[in-house]
C-alpha cells in the first residue's frame, strides 16, 4: 500500500465508522425524528422512515467495505 492509499484508506475508515454510528442511531431510535414544514411526526411516520434509512446506510457502507477491501482490508 502506497502513501496516497493509506489516506484514502484513513479517510474510508472516518466515513465508514461515522455511518456505523449514525446506522446504530437509526435502527435504536434514539435521536432519530421526522420533522415536515417544522412539526414533528407522529411515531407511525417515523417507523415508515426508518426502514428505508437503515437499508441506506447499510448500502453505504458495504460500498466503503467493497473500497476497502480493494485496497486490502480483511474486514476486521
Amino acid at each position: 500500500m502506497d502513501r496516497r492509499q493509506i489516506g484514502l484508506a484513513n479517510s474510508l475508515f472516518y466515513e465508514r465508522d461515522r455511518l456505523v454510528g449514525v446506522l446504530a442511531a437509526v435502527e435504536s431510535g434514539k435521536g432519530l425524528a421526522v420533522s415536515i414544514n417544522g412539526t414533528y411526526q407522529a411515531d407511525e411516520v417515523v417507523a415508515a422512515a426508518k426502514r428505508p434509512l437503515i437499508e441506506h446506510f447499510r448500502t453505504e457502507i458495504k460500498k466503503i467495505d467493497a473500497d476497502l477491501a480493494q485496497l486490502g482490508w480483511s474486514g476486521r
